[in-house]
């Protein structure tokens, strides 16, 4: 019909619009049938040149009744659509697809009180954390279906990307005070934000800074008092995403940022890496935590992770003020 038609014209090149918008929008899709290798194409395209991209996918399953497909089936389908194509597929019914209706054109007052009703989540916050190196801004630079929050929300100073022991001592007091300024500033957008129905990405949970503390000059649980100070009014709970990678490929990466190849002018030694991994691991031990490792991966196939992660994983929130009063308490 008319709509493999402009399929086809995409194909061709006469009918970029249509490109434009699987690129571009989020869009859901329904009385559509994944046998048309036209609009497999279309999907597998956008997959391709988007990867942190996607779209909904409406998997019609009868009028009302119960679905003929079993659970392994329907698992096998998702991961295969998703994987594939950047699908995130809906099993509905009739009854199902004319409620997704309604609340798609209802107005934000009865929209939320359909959602405070159902006992979910208004909004899902998730924390992309992890050692400097191992991809999380790049990552969420290209996950465009999320409301993203930046680690810093004014431009990034020189002295960040500088190991601690080539900054004096008031230059690395004084960063401290820009850091905790940006980090509230943020803290209080997330909070404003988790008022209204969607997914925040965040860069660096607001408690990273514990494992950037130089132990010669603070410890811990005095970095903790200072954080607790600067977020007197909540902490944003939310689920805590780890991505790491091997500490060769951290060095490597790291020092791209400074050429000289004599080791002892290296922004970031191999000395620094280690105690910075083993930083995270200790705020976020790898039993309770998600970790996703990037060593040896291609940027889309980190980006695919995190997104599958925040589609199929559990949403366990972590209440990163608890965390801090712990660390606080340490001797």
């Amino acid at each position: 019909g008319r709509f493999q038609d402009q399929l086809i014209d995409t194909m061709s090149g006469r009918y970029n619009p249509l490109q434009y918008l699987f690129l571009t929008y989020t869009m859901l899709l329904t009385g559509l049938s994944l046998d048309d290798p036209t609009l497999r194409h279309m999907l597998r395209k956008n997959a391709i040149l988007n990867p942190g991209h996607f779209h909904y996918y409406i998997y019609y399953i009868g009028s009302e009744g119960k679905s003929n497909l079993s659970p392994e089936e329907k698992k096998s389908i998702s991961e295969s659509y998703f994987e594939t194509f950047n699908l995130i597929t809906l099993f509905l019914n009739g009854n199902d697809i004319q409620q997704l209706a309604q609340y798609i054109v209802a107005d934000k007052t009865v929209f939320n009180k359909k959602n405070d009703d159902s006992n979910m989540p208004r909004s899902y916050v998730y924390y992309i954390s992890g050692t400097p190196g191992t991809g999380k801004t790049s990552s969420l630079n290209l996950l465009t279906d999320f409301t993203i929050r930046d680690e810093f929300q004014d431009p990034h100073r020189e002295e960040l990307y500088q190991s601690d022991d080539k900054l004096s001592e008031n230059e690395r007091k004084e960063l401290d005070k820009w850091i905790e300024r940006q980090f509230k500033i943020r803290n209080m957008q997330i909070l404003e934000t988790s008022f209204e129905s969607c997914i925040q990405l965040v860069d660096r949970s607001s408690i990273d800074p514990i494992c950037f503390v130089d132990n010669e000059d603070m410890a811990r649980n005095e970095r903790a008092k200072e954080l607790l100070k600067i977020y007197n009014k909540g902490l944003v709970k939310g689920k805590v995403i780890v991505l790491e990678a091997d500490m060769r490929e951290l060095f490597l990466r790291l020092n791209k940022r400074n050429p000289n190849t004599r080791s002892q002018n290296f922004n970031y030694p191999k000395s620094y890496i280690k105690e910075i991994l083993g930083e995270f691991e200790r705020l976020f031990p790898k039993k309770d935590y998600k970790y996703i490792s990037t060593t040896g991966k291609r940027l889309p196939a980190v980006v695919k992770e995190i997104a599958h992660e925040i589609f199929f994983g559990e949403y366990k929130e972590t209440d990163l003020l608890k965390i801090l009063d712990e660390v606080s308490e340490e001797r």
